[in-house]
């Protein structure tokens, strides 16, 4: 049984983490949220790069908790986007009111491959699970509120394992 309000981590030597059944968890206040995420997307850059050979779009998702959940872990335009740029034509105009370069103006997609990435944030973990957005949203739709990593593994289109 998972300690309440408890993340899993990679660094049990900081203030304020357990050993819960072979694990270290983090008290949830304490965790690095926005880190994970960005270093999820920095890998997983890398392991498309290496892995997938057509282009794809992809919205990623690391999850603290056993189970991923499917109302709070999507804001309301993700998955519809993602099955927008599926199923049919998606534009869109990359922003030059800051300063930061960009690469191109506008990015258009016709029918192309889309997934959602999902990574279970734990000690050692490295595997992640690239899913269908329209299986997500059936499972929404469906009434489930979570996705467990088994069902993630079941449900997974491709599941990649990343390097350090």
């Amino acid at each position: 049984m998972l300690p309440p309000n408890c993340i899993p981590t990679s660094k049990p030597e900081k203030h304020g983490v357990k050993k819960v059944n072979k694990v270290y968890w983090y008290s949830e206040k304490d965790t690095p949220k926005k880190h994970a995420e960005q270093d999820f997307c920095t890998k997983l850059q890398l392991w498309l790069k290496y892995n997938m050979l057509e282009t794809c779009f992809i919205e990623a998702k690391v999850s603290y908790k056993p189970k991923f959940n499917l109302n709070s872990g999507f804001k309301d335009h993700q998955l519809p986007c993602l099955s927008q740029i599926k199923h049919g034509a998606f534009a869109y105009k990359i922003s030059d009111l800051d300063r930061m370069q960009k690469p191109l103006d506008i990015v258009f997609a016709y029918q192309a491959r889309t997934y959602v990435a999902i990574m279970w944030v734990r000690r050692g973990n490295k595997t992640f699970y690239l899913l269908d957005p329209d299986t997500i949203q059936g499972l929404k739709d469906d009434g489930f509120i979570s996705i467990s990593e088994e069902q993630a593994s079941i449900l997974a289109l491709e599941k990649g394992e990343l390097r350090s």
